[in-house]
């Protein structure tokens, strides 16, 4: 008899498959975003660069070995999900063939979501830093100029924030 809402194929169901693989995909993507927060951290830590970029770094490292690791229950669910026989569904009670659906369909979306959350981190980090200046630091001669770049930037926001006190200043008593 077919199971509720997929088809089987011996032990393996095709839902079994589909939590496995979305969770196989978000592991490799989790390990990727892990490698890239490490990396731009090594690299942060040898500049001697020490605003905000560290603390991304140091919470995407955490975030993504959490995401990992959840992924890996979720592979290791799946695969051991795939060496149990699958139940008659007609001596099952109704709530327990309801229970199964919900169960293997939360761990699809829940894989999904994970693996999603990976793929938005690693957006945020491409919006923050982005390709240019990471392909940047593999030279030298980069590295400083991404360094002249950090420097210019702070000057910038901090010539900024001179203009807009003064702005706010009454005028009768700047000089």
């Amino acid at each position: 008899m077919l199971s509720l809402l997929a088809a089987s194929y011996g032990t393996v169901s095709d839902i079994e498959l589909i939590w496995t693989l979305i969770a196989i995909v978000g592991l490799f993507f989790s390990l990727h975003n892990f490698k890239q927060s490490h990396e731009d951290l090594k690299f942060l830590r040898e500049n001697g660069i020490g605003n905000g970029r560290v603390i991304i770094a140091r919470f995407a490292m955490r975030a993504e070995a959490a995401r990992a690791l959840i992924q890996m229950i979720f592979i290791t669910i799946g695969i051991s999900a795939m060496f149990l026989e699958e139940a008659d569904q007609g001596a099952l009670p109704l709530k327990f063939i309801i229970f199964g659906a919900i169960f293997r369909w939360g761990l699809i979306i829940s894989a999904g979501l994970l693996t999603y959350k990976s793929y938005l981190a690693y957006e945020v980090r491409r919006a923050l830093i982005g390709d240019r200046i990471i392909e940047a630091a593999n030279t030298r001669t980069d590295q400083a100029n991404l360094r002249t770049y950090d420097a210019n930037r702070r000057t910038d926001e901090a010539n900024q924030r001179t203009e807009d006190a003064k702005k706010q200043t009454p005028e009768s008593v700047q000089p």
